[in-house]
């Protein structure tokens, strides 16, 4: 009797799941069209401001294979218009983007094989914040350039590339771009429990939207910190051990990476305008 029940239990759970299942797929299918129509019919209302935003864009991505790596390391940018807003401590991006609003396209992850002047785009994008909005339309304009190949796929594009009504209007609000490209780079190395620390040279080139303009660039440079613990157990081998350690190693340097473009950032921008956000800030921010 009790084997019974369990059976009995075992196929009423079975059951119940495959009808949750079957719920949320019907939940989802349903979901998706509705989604789907409207933001399609946003993309329709506002095509035209938003195809000559991503035309802008496609001009600076041109200007960026041109530009040779660091002729315009000029340290000290002069940005018109509303200011960038630097709410946050150095190291993290402002989550509160404005009319004036600096973006990164963007900093990633670094990998074998990238080269001197390969932009880098973030490798794993953040989808809850900002920064996924012109990263994705830099690498792949074409996702907007139609409202109907957007959802060819329905729910796949609507919920990967535009996320909401929000992040269009964050890409029609966005008037300077900060595209950061590879100089050179030195990959940490393990051997054992000792590293020796990787390192990064990078350049940001910031442009104006607006005219299109390439307002000038600015180096910047991390390495891994000093100690960065890391302790891999039941590893079945050596190289496993060091390949989880070299995958930590990668990511502090990555962390230190966006710490040292933002803080390089606010320096390179003159103090003008680092006065003007400062002083929209409630006493006592940074």
């Amino acid at each position: 009797m009790a084997a019974l029940s369990q059976r009995m239990l075992s196929f009423l759970g079975g059951g119940l799941g495959l009808a949750s299942g079957l719920l949320l797929t019907i939940a989802a299918a349903l979901w998706t069209p509705t989604f789907s129509a409207r933001l399609s019919a946003r993309v329709e209302r506002d095509r035209a401001p938003l195809e000559a935003q991503l035309q802008r864009l496609a001009r600076i991505a041109q200007q960026v294979d041109a530009a040779p790596i660091g002729e315009h390391n000029d340290k000290t940018l002069v940005v018109t218009g509303p200011a960038p807003d630097f709410r946050q401590r150095y190291g993290e991006p402002p989550d509160t983007w404005n009319a004036g609003v600096v973006k990164a396209v963007d900093l990633a992850r670094l990998q074998p094989g990238k080269r001197p002047g390969d932009v880098l785009p973030r490798e794993e994008l953040d989808w809850a914040g900002p920064s996924h909005v012109f990263g994705r339309y830099y690498e792949e304009p074409f996702l907007i350039n139609a409202a109907d190949m957007l959802y060819a796929e329905p729910g796949l594009h609507a919920t990967s590339f535009l996320a909401d009504n929000q992040d269009l209007d964050r890409m029609l609000q966005l008037r300077y771009l900060v595209v950061v490209r590879l100089v050179s780079q030195t990959e940490p190395e393990v051997a054992g429990e000792e590293f020796t620390p990787g390192g990064l040279v990078a350049e940001g080139l910031l442009f104006d939207l607006e005219t299109g303009e390439l307002i000038g660039g600015f180096p910047f440079i991390a390495t891994n910190s000093d100690a960065v613990p890391y302790e891999i157990e039941e590893a079945s081998s050596t190289e496993e051990t060091e390949a989880a350690a070299r995958a930590m190693l990668m990511a502090d340097l990555y962390g230190n990476l966006e710490a040292a473009f933002w803080h390089t950032l606010h320096e390179a921008l003159p103090a003008a305008v680092s006065d003007q956000s400062a002083e929209r800030l409630p006493a006592g921010d940074v």
